[in-house]
């Protein structure tokens, strides 16, 4: 049979360790765009506020939870192989697409500029976080780099 055994197991999961990186930036780029449109559109969205809270049904009020979702998948995505690097670009992204939507917004005359404070201190935070993230996990990287070098007495493949 193919694809049983030990060998197909093998060959599935080196497809998983190579498409992973990939997955990584298709996901982080569709949380930045969904994250952008959704601050850029949210404005514009038509709401029924009767009965005492508001809905709406227009499907651009999804893409807030497609942007989280797919940062979330995204920062899952590349810890196998970005290791704590991918949460914290995922996170960035999220944050930049953001602040790049609200300020376009305002831009765009959708959205008085009055109105953007929380968000683009949220937005800011949310950048900031992930940088703070990115670079803890490039040091812990770099860190595991250099013990296993010391571990090995400076063998690698380039020797």
């Amino acid at each position: 049979m193919t694809g049983c055994g030990a060998s197909g197991v093998r060959a599935r999961a080196g497809f998983l360790v190579r498409g992973e990186p990939v997955l990584f930036v298709v996901l982080t780029v569709v949380s930045c765009w969904a994250a952008y449109s959704f601050a850029h559109d949210v404005d514009r969205m038509a709401r029924d506020c009767g009965g005492g809270s508001c809905a709406s049904n227009d499907v651009r009020g999804l893409t807030l939870p497609l942007a989280i979702m797919s940062g979330l998948a995204a920062g899952a995505a590349g810890v196998s192989t970005l290791g704590l690097t991918a949460p914290g670009v995922a996170l960035a992204a999220f944050g930049a697409g953001l602040r790049g939507g609200t300020r376009a917004a305002v831009a765009d005359g959708f959205t008085p500029a009055q109105t953007v404070g929380f968000p683009t201190t949220a937005a800011v935070v949310l950048l900031v976080a992930g940088a703070l993230v990115t670079v803890a996990g490039l040091a812990v990287r770099l860190r595991g780099l250099a013990t296993r070098r010391r571990a090995t007495g400076g063998s690698g493949p380039n020797r």
